[in-house]
């Protein structure tokens, strides 16, 4: 369809001069010669006017075949130079028409695609989809239809194809075969590879969230769920959004103080205990107020299950205790029994034997020598087996602990929050990491005064014992054990749940600091 070769190159140029030539020819017509007839003149008039008339329709004719030139070269250009593919099927499913971009699509030349099936490259698990595409497409003329393929290019290629056609109708089917349709293909292989990656990951998100215990809840300012979802609630008895629009203070009164804080822009993590129609667990929360302050969104973490082997461990370790302690109580009771009734009774009857002697100054000296001896084993009978602990409980065994220190150390004692009882395995404890601590600072410390002081305050026991002694080696200081009996103190710190802390500086002294949770020690009676 090229241009044909007598189409002036300016047609509107062409036909301005037509116009002046025929006015031209017009004069031309008025001076015929002399003595022409006026029907003559009327002949050529008419003539003329004729031949412009034919010249200026072709003028015309010409200047339509250009436009009808420059349109069908527009749409060439667009029909082959889209960035997707054009093509026409025949009622067969075969290539009737495509435009350059099909060609690369399918990667074949064109002049070979044309009477091809398209079915040729579509993946054989899809050829049943193509099928009932085009079945759509022919069921119902003029109506669009769409859909997505896997395919294949001539060389094997694969790639994710999208067609978007139209069946002809009878009007519009004057070129094609009647019953064909009109489809673009479209290559969406890095659309479709990005959807299956965001799928892939939606999905393992998914099952995360499925998997993990945890909750998402949104509350309102005046206190009310806005939405609440997650796994965690199930241990609840509690399906998503179950609670939505009841008060969370009202269902949970325990989590009051939590979001009174969320509400003003202190929140914090926290762990509470949730009851539910019986059900309960415990939940790991933190949340915020958002900046807008329309809502306090909480993210909860379901720790039930670690907070009972937590439990379960610590009753394992307070059982452990409690058998160290009993073991070494009832040694000691054993030694304090052996050193009365044993010891105890040799030196009595020593003291008689003595006693039957002719007074001297040897045995005078033999008799002060004894009853010191006498004194000493009823010391260490007493402090092996207190029983003014389990009489009179801590704070009066620790005062009559510290009556026995001798006055050359100034011992000064401060009991505070002791009027309630401890369990006994941890009153015990206490009882021997103090005396323990006093006879270090006897022994090494060269001291002349030491602070005791022993306090219970919001669920800690507090102990502290600081000397003005010669102070401690820095390793000690920093953990490495002196003797038995510090690291004594660190195992049953350990036991305990509790800390340890040693700080001490050469020449200055030495300070002890024990920190205990009671809730360790606490026995079912006594929780």
């Amino acid at each position: 369809m090229n241009a044909p070769a007598s189409l002036p190159a300016d047609p509107y140029a062409t036909l301005q001069g037509l116009r002046a030539r025929a006015e031209r020819q017009r004069l031309v017509a008025t001076n015929l010669p002399p003595g022409t007839t006026t029907d003559v003149q009327h002949l050529v008039q008419e003539l003329q006017a004729h031949q412009l008339e034919l010249e200026m329709q072709n003028e015309e004719l010409l200047l339509a075949q250009a436009e009808a030139e420059r349109i069908r070269l527009q749409y060439v250009d667009l029909y082959e130079s889209a960035p997707v593919g054009y093509c026409t099927l025949d009622p067969a499913g075969t290539l009737h028409q495509l435009n350059l971009r099909t060609s690369q699509l399918l990667g074949q030349a064109r002049h070979q695609l044309l009477g091809q099936p398209l079915s040729q490259f579509v993946a054989p698990p899809d050829h049943d989809q193509l099928t009932y595409f085009l079945a759509c497409l022919w069921a119902q003329p003029g109506q669009r239809q769409s859909c997505a393929l896997a395919m294949c290019r001539a060389d094997g290629t694969p790639f994710f194809g999208q067609l978007e056609g139209v069946a002809l109708t009878e009007s519009d089917a004057a070129s094609p075969p009647a019953g064909s349709c009109r489809l673009v293909l479209l290559d969406v292989t890095a659309r479709r590879l990005a959807e299956d990656e965001l799928k892939a990951k939606n999905f393992l998100l998914d099952t995360i969230v499925q998997q993990m215990p945890v909750a998402l809840a949104r509350i309102g300012p005046d206190g009310r769920y806005r939405a609440l979802a997650g796994p965690a609630l199930r241990r609840l008895g509690i399906a998503d959004d179950e609670l939505v629009g009841q008060a969370v203070t009202e269902l949970f009164p325990v989590t009051t103080p939590h979001l009174q804080e969320m509400m003003a822009g202190r929140g914090k993590s926290h762990t509470v205990h949730l009851t539910y129609q019986e059900q309960q667990a415990v939940l790991h929360c933190s949340g915020f107020f958002d900046a807008q302050r329309q809502e306090v969104v909480v993210f909860a973490l379901d720790v039930t299950d670690s907070e009972q082997l937590k439990e379960a461990a610590l009753r394992q370790q307070h059982e452990l205790l409690t058998a160290i302690l009993a073991t070494q109580e009832a040694e000691r009771r054993r030694i304090a029994e052996a050193l009365h009734n044993s010891v105890g009774q040799l030196l009595y009857g020593t003291r008689l034997h003595l006693d039957a002697l002719p007074p001297s100054d040897a045995v005078r000296a033999s008799q002060a020598l004894l009853n010191e001896a006498i004194v000493a084993t009823r010391s260490i009978s007493f402090e092996l087996t207190p029983t003014i602990l389990e009489d009179f409980g801590l704070a009066v065994a620790v005062q009559e602990l510290v009556s026995r220190i001798p006055s050359s150390l100034t011992v000064d004692l401060n009991l505070r929050g002791l009027d309630q009882p401890l369990p006994l395995p941890l009153a015990t404890a206490v009882y021997r990491i103090v005396q323990e601590m006093l006879n270090n600072v006897m022994k090494h410390a060269q001291a002349q005064e030491v602070f005791v002081q022993v306090s219970q305050e919001e669920g800690q026991l507090y102990l502290s014992v600081e000397d003005d002694g010669v102070g401690l080696p820095p390793a000690v200081a920093q953990g490495s054990p002196l003797g038995i009996g510090l690291a004594g103190i660190r195992t049953q710190a350990g036991l305990l749940g509790g800390t340890l802390t040693v700080q001490s500086r050469p020449g200055r002294g030495t300070g002890f600091f024990l920190q205990i949770p009671v809730a360790t020690l606490q026995t079912p009676s006594n929780a």
